[in-house]
């Protein structure tokens, strides 16, 4: 019995040292794994860069997507356009070809295209005879946004620096309580100077601007007050009425526009938006006096009011008890819609401008130019070969590197002028 007992003691402690010695060799495998891990990761991230471009969808099961809707033309906007002109045969002659035949998101493709595209000449209008030779450049500030600073003064001097001072003009639209505002400011009053007669500021109306338009016969009946929209469709309203390139304020121009001024296009705001989704950033615009996609696209703007025309009078069919109406898309979303309208009922759309013409730093950080408030270095050749530098309303930013290089460089301009 001794020994029996003896022998059961023994057993257990060998098991024990056993499953003691397995835990141990389980833990230092784990350990060197983790650190395995830890090291490769370490080193892949010293090795490479990783740049991230992630889309996320709610599964159709959960939330299925909307068929998209393509909506009939408008009744008069294409109406007197000829099967032979432009909009549905061509483009005009002669013209500086900004569309590219090669992806524009990869390496330093779109900047190197975007060193091609030259050449002042702009050729003669002949969907619209009778325009003017001088090209209206738009913008809009107003006390609501933000205020008058030495932002606002470069992007004017880089207007008047970079811009063809024979056939261009600026008008900054204002409402007419910033009148007093913008005339007093030291910066204007400096860009006034410089300007060489260049510069104007007009104050503005919607539902007056509205007249002679596809929404003139609502707003006489129901005035668009929500101040919030007015820029969204000042925009159209001052490119239908005068034609020419309508720019955000935060637009640094680099170099003359004029190559790109044969065609109507809107500027592309992301280099991803060329694989997949709305292209339409709308900081940058130039269309015709009077262009049917204007007209279409002020008309689309009507539709959002559910408007019905009658033969007697305008019929408003959302509600009785509505006395001010406001559309529900404007911007991007329009554009697109528009786009895609053409497109489908047989009519060629405006072009798009690639993204590294005026919007540098919105795609890879490998091919993307530097914000323009960082401190950093960044390639002077890049920046001379695109037209102009979008910073996207960091109003409140310091200006970095690439800012005051482009201020100065204008500023030199201005000098030897």
């Amino acid at each position: 019995m001794l020994f029996t007992s003896g022998s059961s003691y023994t057993s257990t402690g060998l098991s024990t040292a056993r499953r003691t010695n397995q835990r141990r060799r389980i833990y230092t495998w784990v350990k060197w794994a983790l650190v395995f891990a830890a090291c490769s990761i370490f080193t892949f991230f010293l090795v490479c860069r990783v740049d991230v471009h992630a889309r996320v969808y709610v599964r159709e099961w959960l939330a299925s997507k909307t068929p998209s809707t393509i909506e009939p033309l408008s009744n008069s906007c294409f109406a007197n356009v000829s099967p032979t002109s432009a909009y549905y045969q061509g483009r005009a002659r002669y013209a500086p070809s900004f569309v590219p035949g090669v992806p524009l998101w990869d390496a330093q493709t779109c900047y190197d295209f975007a060193g091609l595209v030259h050449g002042r000449h702009v050729p003669h209008n002949r969907a619209n005879a009778n325009q003017a030779d001088e090209i209206f450049f738009h913008t809009y500030w107003s006390s609501n946004l933000t205020a008058i600073t030495d932002k606002q003064l470069a992007t004017w001097q880089s207007f008047v620096a970079t811009q063809d001072a024979n056939r261009t003009h600026l008008i900054v639209w204002i409402a007419p309580d910033d009148e007093a505002t913008l005339v007093d400011s030291p910066q204007w009053q400096t860009a006034m100077a410089q300007s060489r007669s260049r510069l104007q500021y007009k104050t503005f109306d919607v539902n007056t601007m509205a007249g002679n338009t596809p929404l003139d016969r609502l707003v006489a009946q129901h005035p668009l007050t929500v101040k919030a929209r007015h820029e969204d469709l000042l925009r159209l309203f001052a490119l239908y009425h005068h034609g020419g390139v309508w720019f955000d304020l935060d637009t640094l121009f680099i170099r003359d526009l004029m190559p790109l001024l044969g065609e109507e296009w809107i500027s592309q705001g992301s280099c991803y938006t060329s694989l997949e989704g709305n292209p339409f950033d709308g900081a940058l615009l130039h269309f015709h006096k009077q262009s049917p996609y204007l007209c279409e696209m002020l008309a689309s703007v009507a539709d959002q009011f559910k408007v019905q025309d009658g033969p007697d009078r305008l019929r408003i069919t959302d509600s009785a008890s509505q006395q001010h109406l406001e559309p529900r898309t404007l911007q991007s979303d329009l554009y697109y819609r528009i786009f895609r309208r053409l497109l489908h009922h047989g009519i060629k759309p405006w072009l798009v401008v690639p993204w590294c013409f005026t919007d540098p730093s919105e795609c890879r950080r490998s091919n993307s130019l530097p914000s323009a408030f960082a401190e950093t270095d960044f390639n002077p050749r890049r920046l001379s070969q695109i037209f102009a530098y979008h910073w996207h309303q960091q109003w409140d930013a310091t200006p970095g590197s690439i800012f005051r290089h482009i201020q100065t460089m204008n500023e030199e301009t201005l000098l030897s002028l």
